[in-house]
């Protein structure tokens, strides 16, 4: 939960500039279906994805290639105005079958 309102939390996912001030130091998004990111948290190699599905500002789905991990995963966002602001889900799946 965030004290803020969900496009203000919608903006914090899906801006890369500011994804960059919270989750990687290098962060890059083109949100739109389709729309490719990259991210990176140094000293590992940069993680690839695409994004699949956006309905703004309420659900955001992506994938995440290998990485950190070692294998691509999909993650999916969803933000819900609740009192006092936003409840956001991060629900990351497809791990693999890999330790």
């Amino acid at each position: 939960m965030v004290a803020v309102p969900v496009e203000r939390a919608w903006q914090a996912f899906t801006d890369g500039a500011e994804r960059s001030r919270w989750e990687a130091p290098e962060y890059t998004i083109d949100a739109r279906p389709g729309g490719k990111l990259r991210w990176r948290i140094p000293p590992w190699a940069p993680v690839d994805g695409e994004v699949l599905e956006i309905e703004a500002p309420l659900r955001l789905v992506t994938t995440e290639g290998t990485g950190i991990l070692d294998g691509a995963t999909q993650v999916t966002v969803t933000f819900e105005s609740v009192e006092h602001g936003t409840r956001i889900t991060v629900v990351k799946a497809g791990f693999g079958t890999g330790a």
